[in-house]
């Protein structure tokens, strides 16, 4: 598997063409997408939770701009690649991205609560099983 696959909340999913640029995308990949921005851009170790995340349905080449996705909410529950050893021991770890591919699963909760993007709620085989944190696209930081 490559990236984030959703295994549960199919019926609560929603697809949207977002726009980007310069970047080559494969099925799985995590975008984000800023309040008011124009494009996404792939979400990365610096995402934060409250961002909207979609994860890529098709791939894409680097000259194309629009990209479909399903778009993530905190119902669902997305299997993912980690960095680490998958164990149970992380469940309920509150953690953050190692980029649009992946979870850095430390063992231990993320200090950065504004790049908490996940929470683990289980295991299947080597990859996590996880509900994101929030995606509403509020930013809590603008004035």
């Amino acid at each position: 598997m490559n990236g984030f696959e959703l295994r549960q909340g199919a019926g609560e999913s929603e697809v949207e063409s977002w726009a980007f640029t310069g970047t080559a995308l494969a099925v799985g990949d995590l975008m984000e997408m800023d309040s008011g921005a124009a494009s996404a851009t792939v979400a990365d170790s610096s995402s934060e939770f409250w961002q909207r995340k979609g994860v890529v349905t098709e791939v894409r080449a680097t000259g194309d701009t629009a990209v479909k996705v399903i778009i993530v909410n905190p119902n669902q529950v997305w299997a993912g690649n980690v960095t680490n050893s998958i164990n149970a021991a992380h469940n309920g770890d509150m953690m953050v991205l190692t980029d649009r591919t992946a979870v850095n699963n430390t063992g231990s909760d993320a200090t950065t609560a504004k790049e908490v993007v996940v929470v683990q709620i289980d295991s299947d085989g080597t990859d996590g099983l996880f509900r994101f944190v929030d995606c509403s696209g509020v930013n809590p930081d603008a004035t």
